[in-house]
């Protein structure tokens, strides 16, 4: 654990990681929630707690792992995060179906690949892209 304190690029690694899981706690809480404590259908409670853990999920990654503090870019930056969610959903769909229907390959292990894929290319992006300080 000391080497993780001293890094700050291994730091903000662990913090991305983390940022993910709590994004998706949200989503998974507020999907139960939403459809078995007070009864929405199925697929609105789905598409209702995506959208939240999703603005839960950019401040999360905006404001602790990449410790970015200037707000006057926050509604661009939250459209173009919404952008490279919906990207991130067509690059799960096309590498699950890829190692899935034609390398016949497990299912469970052509989503981790996914998972792994979209977190190594959101993290690039975030990091590269939408949370960059702007120079004065």
């Amino acid at each position: 654990m000391h080497l993780f304190y001293n890094d700050p690029q291994v730091a903000q690694v662990a913090r991305f990681l983390i940022a993910g899981g709590l994004g998706l706690g949200v989503n998974l809480l507020g999907f139960y929630l939403l459809e078995h404590v007070f009864s929405m259908p199925y697929v609105a409670a789905s598409v209702l707690a995506l959208s939240f853990s999703t603005i839960v999920g950019f401040f999360l990654q905006k404001y602790w792992t990449f410790r970015h503090r200037q707000s006057e870019q926050t509604a661009r930056q939250f459209a173009l995060y919404v952008i490279v969610a919906l990207g991130n959903l067509g690059v799960d769909a096309v590498v699950v179906y890829t190692m899935v229907d034609v390398l016949l390959l497990q299912k469970l292990l052509a989503q981790a690949t996914a998972a792994g894929t979209v977190a190594v290319w959101s993290y690039f992006l975030y990091k590269n892209i939408l949370f960059v300080e702007k120079s004065n």
